[in-house]
């Protein structure tokens, strides 16, 4: 494992932070200092939930990020105060309550902690050091990923907090943001022709979860976070939404186990919306190609929605139609063939599967429509294949090209 410069200052100012707290208990106690602990502890839970809010502070990611970061110290340290001065102000009430009318008030009697309450106070508050430096990664969430792919702090935090914890706080962050999702202007739509809803054998769906990944980068130039889905088509490569990697840095690919891996760019059209990320130790599920008979079967879709964790929903697939459109850009002319269902296409979604009863891949799900959020689109198979024919061909590291404004 490789760590850049950013890796060692960011893993040097987190142990910064643990061992200033784990100072501050050795040689404060704990038994003096419970309520600065206590206080410090609730800084924590309302930082969880403050920073979750924050989402629509800013369309830029990275000083949304900063600032939630900020917020975390604040609280904590805040409720360290609070708690300390609480302390205080009952100290002085009891020892002036003790003094007889007329006589000044002695100082308190302070006495040095023993040794077993030294390191009770150290290792009590460099926990929550620790608990700070896990909200920091928490609020600051794939920037900080973005920065530091490596950090032994970063992979640690991912992989000591409860998975739901992590994904709640995801889902609440990304919730009240606005999301990375190309919207598209839906023509005359055709009334439903399903009947029914899939339901996918256990083993199917297993090797489904497997072949489909969580995608995040940053494009700093716009500062905008971006998040999505991907879909494993060979083996080390993943196809998603060229939308999704516009203007990135280093692109993150969360596996199915949890492990995060850095990838980069081989493939990017902007035109037809579609990137291939090269990612080195991910293994390529047998995933079948077919979009026959989709619309009198049904569908669902298979990914992240709001970059939370790993959803299966059933969407009625409406139409199968082609049209003219432009680029991710907004420019450059071109005809596409798509899917138009009626599900949850949400920020995270985009990149998703879109796959029939028979657990076989017939689009990829790209945008929603600018006039009903609970409609769709996918592109079809014939944008797909020839990527996916080629996918171990492409080798080389291609640019990004420029990124898509969150205001815009």
């Amino acid at each position: 494992m490789q760590f850049s410069g950013v890796t060692v200052v960011v893993d040097l100012s987190f142990l910064a932070i643990v061992l200033l707290f784990a100072a501050f208990g050795w040689f404060n106690g704990l038994l003096a200092n419970r309520s600065s602990l206590a206080g410090a502890a609730a800084g924590v839970v309302v930082a969880y939930f403050i920073t979750a809010a924050l989402g629509p502070l800013s369309p830029n990611t990275v000083v949304t990020s900063a600032v939630a970061a900020a917020v975390c110290v604040v609280l904590v340290l805040g409720g360290a105060y609070a708690g300390g001065l609480l302390t205080r102000t009952n100290r002085f009430r009891d020892g002036s309550r003790s003094e007889p009318d007329g006589q000044s008030s002695r100082p308190v009697a302070r006495h040095a902690s023993d040794a077993g309450d030294r390191v009770a106070g150290a290792l009590s508050f460099a926990t929550i050091g620790s608990l700070l430096t896990a909200m920091i990664v928490l609020a600051s969430g794939h920037v900080a990923t973005s920065l530091a792919p490596q950090s032994l702090t970063v992979q640690g935090v991912r992989a000591a907090i409860p998975t739901v914890i992590v994904d709640t706080y995801t889902m609440m962050r990304n919730t009240t943001a606005h999301g990375n999702v190309v919207r598209l202007a839906s023509s005359t739509i055709a009334s439903p022709r399903v009947t029914s809803v899939p339901h996918l054998d256990s083993s199917i769906a297993s090797r489904l979860a497997t072949a489909v990944v969580r995608v995040s980068a940053t494009a700093w130039e716009c500062g905008n976070g971006l998040l999505g889905t991907g879909l494993i088509v060979a083996p080390d490569r993943v196809l998603t939404n060229a939308h999704v990697v516009a203007g990135a840095g280093d692109v993150i690919v969360e596996s199915y186990d949890g492990r995060l891996l850095e990838g980069e760019l081989v493939y990017f059209d902007p035109r037809h919306d579609l990137a291939l990320i090269a990612v080195a130790g991910l293994e390529a599920a047998p995933i079948d190609y077919d979009d026959s008979n989709l619309l009198s079967h049904g569908a669902l879709i298979a990914g992240f929605p709001y970059g939370g964790p790993f959803e299966t929903s059933n969407v009625i697939v409406r139409e199968h139609a082609a049209a003219e459109t432009t680029s991710i850009y907004g420019h450059d002319r071109v005809r596409i063939e798509y899917w138009t269902i009626h599900g949850s296409v949400q920020p995270g979604s985009s990149g998703s599967p879109l796959v029939t009863a028979e657990g076989k891949v017939a689009g990829l799900v790209f945008a929603r429509s600018d006039e009903s959020s609970t409609t769709g689109f996918a592109l079809a198979l014939t944008h797909l294949t020839p990527v996916i024919d080629r996918a171990a061909g492409y080798i080389m590291k291609v640019e990004s090209g420029p990124c898509i404004s969150p205001l815009d």
